[in-house]
């Protein structure tokens, strides 16, 4: 691994705030699912058009950026979505660059858009993963989600605000770093 900053070197911006484009959000994307291509857009054009649909679907999307305003990680999120499975925060998206995994950053994207989320209201925290994404569900279940349910290869996992309250103390801290 190259040597990156720490992660108190890196700006977490709201995307109205950042001074990043579309493209290389895509390419993030890309990188991010590199080793489970079955489970991410299957090119470029594809991963910018989802890009497109995170930016009109959620009500927070925040970019983690190097000084040189190259992003490394992003997470989209809604406080109003709703599903056949209800209502709920729902967490559409949450990326980090492989190469800068393991820092912190996917922990402060998630605890940024728990904190929005529980501000908007909700008790519950949803996502959706791929089968055989077990970096994703190994960390997913040390945050306190459970699976709940199964769509083709993807896996609905749930987090219940109420009975992990632990999680919104740990929101607020995170958010104030």
């Amino acid at each position: 691994l190259m040597n990156h900053p720490q992660i108190e070197q890196l700006s977490f911006l709201q995307l109205e705030h950042a001074d990043v484009d579309d493209l290389s959000l895509a390419q993030l994307y890309l990188e991010a699912y590199r080793d489970m291509p079955e489970y991410g857009e299957k090119d470029l054009q594809s991963s910018l058009e989802y890009i497109d649909w995170l930016k009109r679907h959620s009500t927070f999307f925040e970019v983690a950026l190097t000084s040189s305003n190259q992003p490394v990680g992003f997470v989209a999120a809604s406080a109003s979505w709703i599903s056949r499975f209800g209502r709920g925060g729902h967490i559409h998206e949450w990326v980090v660059h492989p190469d800068w995994r393991r820092r912190g950053i996917g922990k402060k994207l998630f605890y940024d858009s728990v904190h929005h989320l529980v501000k908007a209201g909700h008790h519950k925290i949803i996502l959706w993963a791929g089968e055989k994404n077990h970096i994703a569900t190994t960390f997913y279940k040390k945050l306190g989600f459970k699976p709940e349910g199964k769509y083709r290869i993807w896996v609905r996992w749930v987090l219940d605000i109420k009975r992990n309250p632990e999680i919104v103390k740990q929101a607020i801290e995170w958010a104030n770093r």
